[in-house]
């Protein structure tokens, strides 16, 4: 019994050796190479669920069982990033050739970015936050497949990385669409399916998703949300998804459980920004949306369509800490199974929203702007890979 006593204490010792070293390496990581500390932090976070100790003696021996089954946890979908909102990608085409591939390299090759999603602004001819994107239709009867850059983005991203997935959005329409007083109308659903012609024709890529509108003060009904899937599964659309919602708030959730067609055709739903501004869904509605899933055999997980921090400090390890407390507490916090960061790379003149101009050593000669990239100064052919990606 004395010799067991002893080597338990020699044990607890040993262990408390162990926990002061560990404390001092973290200590120095923190201080000499702060990407790596992050990189740990990460990783601890997201493992942090899965683990499960099981003692009856803190002090003594413990067995560690890592549980990867998920239980009744949604699926994880993946992060995804933002190419509009617009014109946020609007200098990178101006970049000369080498800076370019450069550029998208570091964004999309699975060995760098790694984004399982890309989302990009349906151009429609109006002011979407920092310029204007070109509509692939000016009028009812011109239709133009090679206008804007966004397709030129998409296509980039699925040469490197083939699994990426591609969703669309409109931030606003051109005037005739609808008259121009009737967002969801009929000549949306034709211009948003003829948008995915254009993609899939002229450029061949297939579209996984599609939103319905960008933070619209009138969500769509059931009605059109079903006339959109009809017209699209008969036009040979029908593996494209409904994403409703893209506003801050869970708006779209309250309608969808009062909304049996707009419930039924919706495949996701999302918000934006849920964690710095519009919250996270109750427990209490995930629960009864998930009831009502489960009783109808049609889930409708929750995402954060647009998310990271409306601060232009998003250059630093301060923006990169930021956006890995977004991403981990969306999941562990909020039930979302997929995330957006707005934005895709900072690409347009700081004198527009979400940047700030040069000053003595306090931002590049382009100025400093949100993105996970930095590419404003295509007359310099000068970029940067920010500490968030």
């Amino acid at each position: 019994a004395a010799h067991d006593a002893t080597a338990q204490a020699h044990m607890r010792a040993r262990r408390r050796r162990e926990r002061s070293s560990a404390a001092e390496l973290a200590v120095f990581l923190m201080l000499s190479c702060p990407p790596l500390a992050l990189l740990l932090l990460l990783l601890l976070l997201l493992l942090a669920p899965l683990l499960h100790a099981e003692s009856d003696d803190t002090e003594g021996d413990f067995a560690l069982r890592l549980d990867f089954r998920g239980g009744s946890h949604a699926t994880f979908e993946g992060v995804g990033a933002l190419s509009g909102g617009g014109g946020t990608s609007r200098y990178l085409y101006d970049d000369d050739e080498a800076a370019q591939q450069q550029i998208l390299d570091n964004l999309f090759s699975p060995e760098a970015g790694a984004l399982q999603i890309l989302k990009i602004e349906i151009g429609g001819d109006t002011w979407s936050t920092q310029a204007t994107e070109p509509s692939h239709q000016h009028t009812r009867h011109d239709l133009n497949c090679s206008r804007g850059y966004e397709w030129k983005i998409a296509v980039a991203a699925k040469r490197r990385n083939p699994s990426i997935q591609i969703y669309g959005l409109s931030w606003g329409l051109p005037g005739w669409i609808g008259n121009g007083t009737e967002f969801f109308s009929q000549d949306n659903i034709e211009y948003q399916t003829a948008w995915l012609q254009c993609m899939r024709e002229a450029h061949g890529i297939e579209v996984n998703w599609i939103g319905l509108a960008n933070e619209r003060p009138l969500q769509p009904t059931g009605e059109y949300v079903a006339a959109f899937r009809e017209h699209l599964d008969s036009h040979g659309f029908a593996g494209v998804k409904i994403v409703g919602g893209d506003d801050t708030g869970w708006k779209v959730v309250d309608n969808a459980m009062q909304d049996p067609k707009l419930f039924e055709n919706l495949d996701r739903v999302s918000s934006h920004y849920p964690l710095a501004m519009g919250g996270y869904l109750s427990a209490d509605k995930r629960a009864a949306l998930a009831a009502k899933g489960a009783t109808r055999n049609h889930s409708l997980p929750l995402w954060a369509s647009e998310d990271w921090t409306l601060s232009v400090q998003t250059a630093d390890w301060k923006g990169a800490l930021r956006l890995a407390e977004m991403l981990n507490r969306n999941v562990a916090q909020g039930g979302i199974t997929c995330s957006i960061i707005w934005n895709l790379l900072f690409a347009w003149n700081y004198l527009f929203g979400y940047a700030e101009g040069p000053s003595r050593g306090e931002a590049p000669v382009g100025g400093q702007g949100h993105g996970l990239f930095y590419a404003a100064e295509p007359w310099s052919g000068h970029w940067q890979l920010r500490p968030a990606l």
